[in-house]
């Protein structure tokens, strides 16, 4: 189960506004009116369908050392609620310039819970810097979501998070450069970008039996992949119906 907290890196954002309360507030209760009926308090991303195909394809029964984590953090850029994204860098070997969420795999030696695992990877990716004079202020964790298998078969937990205190600004780098080796680049789509510009692209035969994925057309790339099976329900049950429920 997650702990939700706050939780305070290393580093001070020089940002002035930030999420409206009210919209944090709402936030907050969509996501605990979500999970009001689930038996491990994270918001469902799949349907009982889905979920049946995938407990018939994978073999769920992981330990905590192979499974990994995702940092899905809501912040305001610019006055308008985003999604903060990495785009990774170029010379890897894997999912190279690719369109991610910061995350990674959780280290038995370093993390306490997939939540810290989120957190600590998202530190190493977003703020590079040694002296510590970009980061965020406050993350505040809404709660996690269900874990959803990677490919190749690693779970992967969303954890669902929000900076409320600050306001970014375009372009990001002054804020999250990025650590060169792993992302090329930092920047956040806004909620209401991603609903209006989501399409779908057929896909190639594959174990869950998918025709149709969710992509994310974006001025850095498409958004595809696990990310964007990850954002989609998040977008439509979650986040549009509090923020924009007349669209």
């Amino acid at each position: 189960m997650f702990k939700r907290q706050n939780y305070f890196p290393l580093i001070k954002c020089f940002t002035t506004a930030s999420i409206p309360d009210g919209a944090f507030a709402r936030l907050q209760r969509g996501f605990d009116h979500a999970i009001r009926n689930t038996s491990d308090g994270s918001f469902p991303l799949l349907t009982p369908k889905q979920t049946e195909i995938y407990t018939n394809k994978y073999d769920w029964n992981y330990s905590t050392e192979r499974e990994a984590s995702v940092l899905v953090l809501l912040c305001c850029v610019e006055g308008s609620i985003s999604i903060l994204f990495t785009k990774r860098a170029a010379h890897l070997n894997l999912h190279a310039s690719e369109i991610s969420f910061p995350g990674g795999h959780y280290q038995p030696n370093e993390d306490d819970s997939l939540q810290h695992t989120a957190l600590r990877e998202a530190r190493e990716e977003l703020c590079a810097r040694p002296d510590g004079l970009v980061a965020t202020e406050n993350i505040t964790i809404f709660g996690q979501a269900s874990r959803i298998p990677s490919l190749k078969g690693t779970p992967v937990t969303p954890i669902l998070a929000c900076l409320p205190n600050v306001n970014l600004m375009h372009p990001l780098s002054s804020t999250f450069p990025g650590d060169p080796s792993e992302v090329e680049l930092v920047f956040a789509v806004s909620v209401l970008e991603l609903l209006q510009s989501e399409t779908s692209e057929a896909l190639p035969e594959n174990r869950f039996g998918m025709t149709l994925a969710p992509v994310f057309p974006s001025e850095h790339g498409k958004i595809w992949g696990l990310t964007a099976l990850i954002l989609r329900p998040l977008l439509h049950r979650w986040l549009r119906p509090i923020l924009f429920p007349q669209k």
